[in-house]
């Protein structure tokens, strides 16, 4: 008999939502889904605290698990919908943020320091003051400004900035949530419950600022129920069968690092400070994030090395990843290592393995940052004749084996592109990212929303720097079509390809496009604005 239930058991405890984060407020210990069966064959399913099921001391009474369930989801629900608590939430992120990175400025009043010392050397020289010893002294301080440059650049590479526009929006999608599905109830306690203290009489409900914190112990929990601290709200009654009343005490935690929260959010690298980030869009609020299990973050963008001559300088790193689709192989990258589930996200879209983010499920990136799983919501379909592998020119990309029946090239949506967008992107390109400044090495590429730069993402590849960029604004819920890519390289019929392919209006390059690619933009409608304020046309004449 005891067998035969098992795995009913089992089954209850599976299907429990707030497993491994709701504990008895009373003892402390965990408390656990369970399921039993009346005398009239009616199948009851609930909570039950671990100590209280041992019989070691704790008279802590089951709960039944819907009623609570639903209790917390929607209290959730009700503190993501509220304005207010969401610019708690911010206004406690963006402080944190602030106080996490010491170094930079410490480097930035060192590099001050250099560059005034550099700028006495100079006046000294210009006024006929030249020795061995000044000449070394002007040596030491610019060896300096290198070193305190490099170092700026590796820190904010390292922790790229949210900015409060960002941290909102991405809060905001999870209002759109459906709270009927299973897996997006999950998705919400995960991201913002940190803790569930249950009594008889009240609930505690602890909410993390991001991902990963720590979990709130059982006596701060119960330091906040005893002092009051929260905002308490009004009791909810239980159902008929339960005696448990309960209220809700709200409070907040947060005490590691935003990276965690970086991945989620899929923000790219830290654009330069004279760019502006476009403001909350009305778009912001839309469908429920997918799933994205990054172990591997990110890695150092280049290392100072010394150079054959004896000096040092700054060289960007490469990364070796094999990109999986449905557990297949499919692309092989080398990258720099930073934003792999956004490259890889990129590169399904403008290489037409997918038409829309709506397709994947989830993408999951192993802790050395060597595999990147993308799991979609259907099978792919494979093309009728086997494919070659093909290298990517100035990278060793390669397309594996395994090839799929890719999309279609479509006609791009037409956007009015204003002249000063064009000059805001070229000079945004022209002052270049942290890891440009530092390596002067790298490719960029741009992304402009209705005149105002959304993100920027640097690579050693065009291609990759491309892929990042278009991957990061699908992980936002922006519309490409209302968007223009600036690239900083080359413009083949290949990077042609990937910018219909994502369905972009406009594509700006400070170099020129060959003849095939400029026929391939005019065919798809994809405006070429390339070293010009005004769209490149093909012409057959001779001339």
């Amino acid at each position: 008999m005891k067998n035969k239930k098992a795995p009913a058991r089992r089954k209850a405890e599976d299907d429990s939502l707030l497993t491994t984060k709701l504990f008895c407020g009373y003892c402390g210990a965990l408390m656990f889904g369970e399921s039993g069966t009346s005398r009239t064959g009616e199948v009851h399913r609930y909570y039950k605290c671990a100590t209280a099921k041992k019989h070691k001391g704790c008279k802590k009474k089951a709960v039944r698990k819907q009623w609570l369930e639903d209790l917390v989801v929607n209290q959730t629900m009700q503190l993501v919908k509220d304005d207010a608590a969401m610019e708690s939430i911010i206004a406690k992120v963006m402080e944190l943020q602030n106080k996490e990175n010491t170094n930079i400025p410490l480097y930035e009043k060192q590099l001050r320091d250099a560059e005034s010392g550099i700028q006495n050397m100079l006046n000294a020289i210009q006024a006929g003051i030249l020795t061995s010893s000044t000449k070394e002294r002007l040596e030491q301080l610019e060896e300096t400004k290198r070193e305190l440059e490099a170092r700026i650049a590796e820190e904010k590479l390292a922790k790229p900035k949210v900015t409060e526009e960002f941290i909102r929006f991405w809060l905001r999608r999870f209002r759109k949530l459906d709270m009927s599905l299973k897996d997006q109830r999950q998705a919400l306690v995960d991201t913002f419950i940190n803790a569930i203290y249950l009594y008889d009489d009240k609930v505690l409900i602890t909410f993390n600022y991001k991902e990963g914190t720590q979990t709130v112990t059982f006596g701060e929990a119960t330091e906040v129920a005893s002092e009051g601290n929260g905002s308490d709200l009004d009791c909810f009654t239980a159902p008929r069968k339960s005696r448990t009343r309960s209220c809700s005490a709200f409070s907040f935690r947060c005490e590691r690092g935003l990276d965690s929260f970086r991945s989620k959010a899929g923000l790219c690298e830290t654009p330069s400070p004279l760019i502006k980030q476009d403001p909350l869009p009305q778009w912001a609020e839309k469908g429920p994030p997918m799933q994205i299990n990054d172990l591997f973050g990110a890695a150092a963008a280049f290392e100072t090395v010394r150079m054959p001559g004896g000096t040092e300088a700054a060289i960007p790193t490469e990364h070796a990843a094999v990109i999986y689709v449905n557990e297949q192989p499919a692309f092989r990258v080398v990258c720099t290592p930073q934003l792999l589930p956004q490259l890889a996200l990129g590169r399904l879209l403008t290489e037409g393995w997918i038409a829309s983010a709506e397709e994947v499920e989830q993408i999951a990136v192993c802790a050395e940052g060597l595999k990147v799983n993308i799991y979609l919501n259907h099978p792919l379909t494979a093309r009728r004749a086997a494919a070659q592998e093909v290298s990517s020119c100035c990278t060793d990309n390669v397309a594996l084996g395994s090839p799929v029946e890719v999309q279609p090239l479509r006609a791009v949506p037409h956007l009015d592109v204003q002249p000063e967008w064009v000059d805001a992107l070229a000079a945004a390109m022209n002052v270049g990212l942290p890891l440009y400044q530092a390596t002067h090495a790298v490719h960029s590429c741009f992304v402009l929303h209705e005149g105002r730069i959304l993100c920027a993402c640097e690579d050693i590849g065009r291609h990759n720097a491309l892929d990042k960029a278009v991957g990061s604004v699908f992980l936002a819920g922006v519309s490409l079509s209302e968007c223009v890519l600036y690239t900083s390289g080359r413009v083949p019929m290949d990077m042609v390809r990937k910018a219909i392919r994502a369905g972009v209006p406009a594509l700006v390059s400070k170099t020129m496009p060959t003849v095939q690619s400029l026929e391939l933009a005019q065919e798809y409608g994809l405006q070429l604005l390339c070293g010009r304020k005004h769209p490149l046309t093909s012409s057959k004449s001779a001339g």
